[in-house]
């Protein structure tokens, strides 16, 4: 390694990697010169500045990062035209600052100097005074440096991986137009917005320090080129000096899609702000009219009264494509929904009464929500907001969050009588309930926390746990554990039963496997979430103590049920249907029934038919088996088809057993599962082919609507298939009486 050096002329040596030359600035805080990005193995060089000294290496500039060399044999020089140049052993050009040329001149000196901002500055001195020909502070790559300065053309943009320099997938740069700052992705794709003109959204000390870093540097005049008189008034100088308020921070555009801030302290590079800085901070996450929790597994559900615009699409988990009403928007009703945020409003009214702004947005049919906000202290702190276009980036649950009201009519949202007033963003499906007066009594384990509006289920034990979700589609709903026992929350129901109460819950799956579950995105991956799924039963028929309330459930009335109970039984000509939660007439049960019977007739079909197929062809392979290949397997004994039915082999073996053991096959075996016995008859006139083809056909035709094989026993000239028992008869005995 060559003494050190903070600048280069076009008559001084190049530097050169092959022999380790580098550039580093008067007070040691940056070094440039050539490198390899840590975990890369093929040796790819690159040119670029990083702080002097620190472990591991941070690189905050290169010049060639679309283009690298191949070997150790890159040099960085000013050549005689004034240009700079990255070449190699060939004079290959990889990068040129592609300056200006000029004729050789002794009336001035182009000089090449690394700032201990960091900032790579080409100047030209002469006598009656120096400019900035060029500096990398104005060709940031994925990092902004103290002293940087922000306008329209300004950008930083991501590596493609931690160790691939090259232009990845999202630039951070200034919006002019809404003066804000923002992500693009993919380079039209809009990642994240700051959403507040000229600072960040937070007001704690670290983003004032981001927001004042990037707004001072915006503020910071246009380069200079005029002339001066003093090395101390010189322009590199002056931008230096400003840069050294901030020492030791930097904003990085990461590969991952966040801009991140770092604060070195202790030796080591510490981040405490970043963003988006959850699933729920990327732009418009879950569409339009969808709201975004990023507590839960599944951060997206639309806002009641609307519905997924695509629905297959939101089940796989895009929810881009957002979120679009259920019926028409002029109505006169509002859904209220605390702690919200949203996007920017569309107009913002001076109404210091907030049913001013009701009635502003009323009388227009096109206003979509309204939120009014007027602070504990002052007279004249208040703010009127409407939305006019669809609503977006809407959190729920957010801190400093305010009220939000989004204009739906009530029949959007209460399309079943008795069900529950909705918990902040979430619909209370019927039967569950969270009080005496909705939803059924029985399902009453759920509680509405309003300060805070959300949704709460309560365990048999008295703890509570929120609820992240429910699919009234699927019955189903799911709970944040947190650090809860899971063996605890699997036995709910037992807990319960041995109490002699009912419980109409069930847990689906266990708990512990969903503490695995981990959302690998590439801004947020390990973010984990113990959620338990749990099922509800079917609900019965609507509890009643008068015929009154009876009248909400059309063709029913208040009677003793089977259970001495009073409930809102159907009338004759009707029946309960707990998908719909009606009574609907019997010719509709008997039109299911029928589809039904079909269907299962159309499945037995299909099954008879690939099964024939399979037998046809079997047949044919076996037709030239050897004699002598049928009297070895006549000799063998029986083998069992399931390890875990090992038990029923030996048990019908017919030299094994005893008098009594006859007894425990008559239709058990000893572990008390019962079966049903096939004997071939020996007049039948089928032989061991024929038995062992449909051995060979029940193994291969597995389907949850088949019987299943359990063993069997071919010794000698008794012939058996043992099954499992049908209690309930076969499937032709329904279909043909």
């Amino acid at each position: 390694m060559c003494s050190a050096r903070d600048n280069m002329t076009s008559s001084t040596t190049p530097v050169r990697d092959e022999m380790r030359e580098t550039l580093v600035s008067s007070g040691e805080r940056f070094e440039l010169g050539f490198f390899t990005p840590y975990g890369r193995n093929d040796g790819k060089k690159y040119l670029g500045i990083w702080y002097y000294g620190y472990s591991p290496q941070t690189v905050v500039w290169v010049a060639n990062r679309e283009n690298p060399l191949d070997n150790s044999r890159g040099v960085f020089s000013l050549g005689q035209d004034g240009n700079l140049q990255v070449m190699d052993g060939n004079r290959t050009s990889y990068w040129s600052a592609r300056i200006e040329s000029t004729s050789s001149s002794s009336s001035f000196t182009r000089r090449l100097k690394l700032m201990d901002s960091g900032n790579l500055v080409l100047i030209q001195e002469a006598a009656n005074g120096s400019a900035i020909l060029w500096q990398s502070f104005d060709y940031p790559t994925d990092t902004f440096l103290p002293g940087m300065k922000i306008n329209k053309n300004f950008m930083l943009t991501s590596w493609k991986s931690p160790s691939d320099p090259a232009s990845g997938d999202f630039k951070f740069q200034l919006d002019e137009r809404e003066n804000q700052y923002i992500i693009m992705k993919n380079g039209s794709i809009p990642h994240w917005k700051s959403g507040v003109s000229g600072s960040f959204v937070r007001s704690d000390e670290r983003l004032w320090l981001v927001s004042n870093l990037l707004m001072n540097s915006s503020r910071k005049p246009s380069r200079p080129l005029g002339n001066t008189t003093t090395t101390e008034e010189s322009p590199y100088n002056r931008i230096n000096s400003i840069a050294m308020n901030y020492t030791n921070t930097r904003l990085v555009m990461n590969f991952n899609g966040q801009i991140q801030f770092f604060l070195w302290r202790k030796a080591n590079w510490t981040s405490n702000w970043r963003e988006p800085s959850d699933r729920c901070s990327v732009f418009d996450a879950c569409g339009t009219f969808g709201s975004c929790n990023s507590q839960n597994r599944i951060p997206c559900k639309c806002l009641p009264g609307f519905q997924p615009k695509s629905p297959d699409n939101w089940k796989l988990g895009n929810f881009s494509e957002g979120c679009e009403r259920m019926s028409p928007l002029c109505s006169q009703n509002f859904l209220e929904l605390k702690s919200m945020k949203a996007g920017k409003p569309d107009a913002e009214p001076g109404y210091s009464d907030e049913n001013d702004c009701m009635n502003k947005c009323l009388s227009k049919c096109n206003c979509q929500a309204y939120s009014y906000h007027k602070a504990e202290k002052g007279d004249n702190n208040f703010t009127c907001w409407t939305w006019f276009k669809d609503l977006n980036n809407i959190q729920e649950q957010y801190d400093r969050g305010r009220d939000l009201k989004v204009r739906v009519p009530l029949s959007a949202i209460a399309s079943v009588k008795r069900k529950c007033e909705i918990c902040g963003t979430t619909i209370i499906p019927y039967p569950l309930s969270t009080g005496p007066n909705c939803g059924d009594k029985m399902y009453f384990r759920f509680h509405c926390d309003d300060s805070i509006s959300q949704l709460m289920f309560e365990a048999p034990d008295g703890a509570y746990y929120r609820v992240t979700g429910i699919d009234e589609e699927l019955q189903k709903f799911s709970i944040d554990v947190g650090n809860a026992d899971c063996t605890a929350i699997e036995s709910m129901g037992n807990y319960m039963q041995q109490h002699n109460q009912s419980w109409p819950f069930h847990v689906i799956g266990r708990c512990d496997a969903n503490r695995s579950n981990i959302i690998l995105g590439s801004s947020f991956e390990g973010t984990r979430f113990a959620e338990v799924e749990i099922g509800w039963a079917k609900p019965s028929e609507p509890l009643c103590n008068s015929l009154d309330e009876c009248n909400d459930w059309q063709h029913s009335t208040c009677s003793s049920a089977t259970n001495g109970m009073k409930r809102c039984l159907c009338s004759k000509s009707f029946w309960w249907d707990p998908k719909t939660v009606s009574c609907i007439p019997a010719s509709t049960k008997k039109g299911r029934s029928l589809y039904l019977v079909l269907l299962g007739v159309i499945a037995a079909s299909v099954i008879i038919l690939c099964a024939s197929f399979f037998l046809y062809y079997l047949r044919r392979s076996t037709k030239f088996t050897g004699r002598e290949n049928r009297e070895n397997n006549q000799g063998n004994a029986a083998f069992h088809l399931n390890d875990t039915e090992r038990r029923s082999r030996d048990l019908i073996y017919a030299d094994h057993y005893t008098v009594d053991d006859k007894k425990g096959i008559d239709g058990k075996l000893t572990g008390g599962q019962e079966i049903a016995i096939k004997r071939l008859s020996y007049g039948s006139g089928q032989g061991l082919e024929e038995f062992k083809n449909e051995i060979t056909l029940i193994v291969k035709l597995q389907h949850r609507n088949l019987v299943r094989l359990l063993g069997y026993c071919a010794e000698g000239c008794e012939k058996m298939l043992l099954y499992e028992y049908m209690p309930n008869k076969s499937l032709d005995v329904f279909i043909f009486g």
